[in-house]
């Protein structure tokens, strides 16, 4: 039988981040866009009202105060709310693929091959 063993890992941080200021500027867009485009709706209790946001309750209710992510512009659009990743063919690896790659590669920089504790 053979021993199998993790001999070393890698981090991969997206460049891009987003501060709950940006995030809390775009969310209360949206919100207000929602809002009224649905304002009928709200009216009759089919659907409920989308109250703002602010910094302290996102860091309140999580801890964060920014976070790291891919497509930044794509999550602030109030029109889009989400990354825009492009779509891949199968022969393409997956974006949590892509990220792997990128964290054995940061890892191979720094000369991580192995730990012992």
């Amino acid at each position: 039988m053979r021993n199998i063993a993790i001999s070393g890992t890698g981090v991969f941080t997206p460049e891009e981040s987003i501060t709950n200021a940006e995030l809390v500027k775009s969310y209360n867009e949206y919100a207000k866009k929602f809002n009224e485009i649905n304002k009928d709706k709200i009216d009759a209790n089919e659907i409920d009202f989308l109250e703002s946001s602010n910094e302290e309750f996102i860091f309140n209710a999580s801890g964060i105060e920014k976070r790291y992510v891919v497509n930044k512009s794509g999550i602030l659009d109030p029109d889009i709310m989400h990354p825009i990743i492009r779509k891949r063919t199968n022969d393409e690896p997956s974006i949590l693929a892509e990220m792997s790659i990128k964290a054995s590669r940061i890892a191979k920089k720094k000369n991580i091959d192995l730990y012992h504790f």
